[in-house]
C-alpha cells in the first residue's frame, strides 16, 4: 500500500487517537536480546497489554527502530502483530532500521506507507529523517 495521503475519521467528539509503538528492536531469531532483554518477549508483552486495555484508536504509528538486526524475519514478525489489529498501521524507519527490508515486509503485509494522515481537524505528517549509512537522523 503505497499511497501518500490517507483520510482518517474522528470519533463522535471529533477526537483522533493513535497508538504509538516504537523502539521494539526486534531480532529475526526468537532469542534475540538487547541489553539483556529479549525484545520479542517484550514486544509480545506490550501487545498483550494493548489488547487487555481494549481502548479504541484510529490508527497505529510505528515510529522506528522496529528491527535491531535488519532481517526480513524481524519486520515480518512486527507486521504479523499489526495485521492482527483492526486499525490501520503507518510507519517510519528509525536509525536502527533498514528501510528496503521494512518497506518490502510491510508492503506485503498491507501496512500503509502513507506519510500524510488527514482528519477533520488534524494533519499528521510522518517525517522520515533517516540518513542512510549513519547512526543519526
Amino acid at each position: 500500500m503505497t499511497q501518500n495521503k490517507t483520510q482518517l475519521d474522528v470519533d463522535a467528539d471529533e477526537v483522533l487517537t493513535f497508538l504509538q509503538i516504537t523502539d521494539t528492536h526486534l531480532y529475526g531469531p526468537p532469542d534475540g536480546e538487547l541489553l539483556g532483554v529479549n525484545t520479542r518477549d517484550s514486544f509480545f508483552a506490550v501487545m498483550d497489554a494493548v489488547a487487555a486495555q481494549n481502548k479504541p484508536v484510529h490508527g497505529i504509528l510505528a515510529t522506528g527502530d522496529i528491527s535491531q538486526d535488519h532481517t526480513p524475519a524481524s519486520y515480518q514478525l512486527f507486521a504479523q502483530k499489526m495485521q492482527a489489529l483492526a486499525e490501520p498501521c503507518f510507519w517510519l524507519p528509525g536509525n536502527h532500521d533498514f528501510k528496503p527490508a521494512m518497506l518490502t515486509a510491510f508492503d506485503q503485509a498491507g501496512i500503509s506507507s502513507a506519510k500524510h494522515l488527514v482528519s477533520k481537524h488534524w494533519q499528521v505528517i510522518l517525517l522520515d529523517t533517516q540518513v542512510s549509512g549513519v547512526p543519526h537522523g
